[in-house]
Order: C-alpha cells, then structure tokens, then sequence
C-alpha cells in the first residue's frame, strides 16, 4: 500500500567524468551536530548521498567514486519507492546506512523515559 505512494527525492545524475551513479550533493551544514546526524541518517535512509558545507559550493554535486565535482540543478520530485530503492542499491546508500546505524544505533532513554516507558 504504502509503495505506491510517491516519496520526496533528490535525483542527482550520474558523473559526467566517470559515468558512475554513486553522485551526491552537497548540503548546507546545520548549526547543530545532532541536526547534522539526524540529516545525515534521513538522507542515507532515503538512498540519497550528501556531504555538509558551510555554504552550497558553486560546483553543487560530487562523484563518489573519482571525485569529480560539478554543477547540477537539483530539484526535489516525487519518485515511487521502487525507483528509490533502484537509486539506493546503485549509489550504495543502503550500506552506508547500516554502517551509520551501527556506529551509534539510537538514543538511549532517560531515567525519566525508563520509568515512564513502561506505562500503558
């Protein structure tokens, strides 16, 4: 049910030098280093590849594999989850994510949260 509903994506070509799809873009970087992480993981999650800057750079995307940058229109469009899940295996998000998960997998809960946690 849910696969037929489109979802927002940021479809970056893939390299022009190499003709590689694992193409990202960069992002303007958040202020704080838990929006940074939460950014980072969504981003991953929805198969799109992102590096942070302080400012978006003139040449806007970047190839992961030879390290070419150029500059790209990036529009946000909505693709079925299908297509994403295409763009997830071929850029290599997919990996990339679980490897983020690992490092730190969630947010412990408090002691508040504890008690609490268990009420109806």
């Amino acid at each position: 049910m849910f696969d037929r509903i489109p979802h927002i994506y940021y479809y970056v070509p893939p390299c022009p030098a190499c003709g590689s799809r694992k193409t990202g873009r960069y992002v303007r970087q958040p202020l704080m280093a838990g929006d940074m992480r939460f950014v980072e993981v969504e981003s991953l999650r929805s198969g799109e590849l992102i590096r942070f800057a302080p400012r978006i750079p003139e040449k806007n995307v970047y190839c992961e594999d030879c390290g070419h940058e150029w500059a790209c229109s990036i529009r946000a469009s909505l693709m079925p989850r299908e297509r994403i899940m295409e763009e997830q295996t071929a850029r290599g998000s997919a990996e990339k994510y679980a490897t983020c998960m690992e490092r730190s997998p969630g947010k412990k809960k408090s002691v508040f949260g504890k008690i609490f946690g268990f009420l109806p």
